[in-house]
């Protein structure tokens, strides 16, 4: 019964992810029947930059972040992924090395592909192959703006920038404001924008008293969308 329940699982998750959206039911059912489940503990890696690269990996629960490593030996995070996401696309597609070291922020459950069936699908289904296109291009615009954001925009820019993103994907309207409902520390989204944790808290401070930011039960409140996009724009 539980391999059922988790098949079934793998299916609903791969069925509800754009890259696989516009398959059919048997293509479905063979890539669940294909994939596997796996658990990760929080700060547990997944994979290192440099690993061999042979498995996609989908999100089911929990949050990952992908990170490298900067010229000045600071930890950079590329991006947090949340549940419903799948990471490993580039490297499953050409077979070389990992890009970036995949870690566990909290307990995570992951849905597992192999590369062999998932190219053996794409061979035979171009519309897969379309769709594989997208989120790849999705991927490098995202890399690009990171890159953009750590040489050329001061902090409150590229803070603002960091969690207009993170609420446009992990965003919840409530009375107070557009919550982001993923649980990052302070140290987390210095990572994510290349500051420190004091930089960041001191910025969070400020757009806390200006009324752009609130807190929730531990989440960011985004109060005022159209402010802190002006920020984000550069005005």
């Amino acid at each position: 019964m539980t391999s059922t329940v988790a098949k079934q699982q793998r299916r609903a998750f791969l069925e509800s992810v754009d890259l696989f959206a516009g398959l059919g039911a048997s293509a479905l059912d063979r890539l669940a029947e294909f994939s596997a489940n796996r658990t990760l503990e929080p700060d547990e890696v997944l994979c290192h930059r440099g690993d061999e690269a042979g498995q996609l990996y989908g999100l089911l629960r929990g949050r990952l972040k992908a990170v490298g490593t900067s010229a000045d030996g600071r930890e950079v995070v590329f991006v947090v992924l949340g549940p419903g996401e799948v990471t490993g696309e580039i490297a499953l597609i050409d077979g070389k090395a990992r890009s970036a070291t995949l870690v566990a922020l909290d307990h995570c459950e992951l849905l597992v592909l192999g590369r062999r069936e998932f190219l053996a699908l794409l061979r035979e289904d171009p519309e897969a192959a379309i769709q594989l296109c997208q989120v790849l291009a999705g991927y490098v615009r995202r890399l690009s703006d990171t890159v953009e954001d750590a040489y050329y925009h001061k902090l409150p820019v590229r803070l603002a920038k960091k969690l207009l993103m993170l609420g446009r994907e992990h965003g919840e309207k409530t009375p107070d404001g557009l919550r982001i409902t993923v649980k990052l520390s302070q140290r987390e989204l210095g990572e994510l924008v290349g500051k420190t944790r004091e930089a960041v808290n001191k910025q969070l401070r400020g757009w806390t008293e200006a009324e752009l930011l609130g807190m929730a039960d531990g989440h960011l409140v985004i109060r005022d969308i159209d402010r802190l996009e002006d920020i984000a724009d550069g005005f």
